[in-house]
């Protein structure tokens, strides 16, 4: 879980960040809100780097400060950097402006991109699931074995 953003440099407004002791961590839910321009998408691209595992990317990831830095630190003390962001775990889903640009349209003649998310929490349907896959095994050999004593009659 994330825990603070330690620093910011040449992203948007955070020109050159640090976090203040004084500054409370984060928990396991947030609300960052404020006033427009001040910051508030800055650091959802942060935190949309770590998801992405992309920084600046003129195709990709153009939203991205081309010069951007970033640490952030986890509640078990791991240091994640703009540096090695590829490589990075942290699951992180960030819906916000640029979430809805790339994926979200209005217009009937630009379809949207399909959005799944499907939760672990779901234990229920997955237990349904593997059910289901279980009976598709079971009945699948059933049928090849209809098909040989079919095969065999007709000889």
């Amino acid at each position: 879980m994330i825990t603070k953003i330690t620093k910011l440099k040449k992203f948007g407004i955070f020109y050159d960040f640090s976090w203040k002791t004084e500054l409370p961590e984060f928990k396991k839910f947030n609300l960052i809100y404020g006033w427009n321009r001040s910051g508030k998408t800055t650091i959802s691209r942060v935190l949309a780097s770590c998801e992405r595992k992309c920084v600046y990317d003129k195709d990709k990831f153009k939203q991205y400060p081309e010069n951007g830095e970033f640490e952030i630190k986890t509640n078990d003390n791991t240091t994640v950097k703009n540096t090695d962001v590829a490589t990075n775990v942290l699951p992180i889903k960030v819906f916000n402006q640029d979430f809805i640009d790339d994926n979200i349209s209005f217009d009937p003649s630009n379809s949207c991109n399909p959005i799944v998310y499907v939760s672990e929490e779901d234990i229920e349907s997955k237990k349904q699931l593997d059910q289901l896959k279980k009976e598709k095994i079971a009945l699948g050999k059933v049928f090849d074995e209809a098909k040989k004593i079919k095969q065999q009659k007709k000889m």
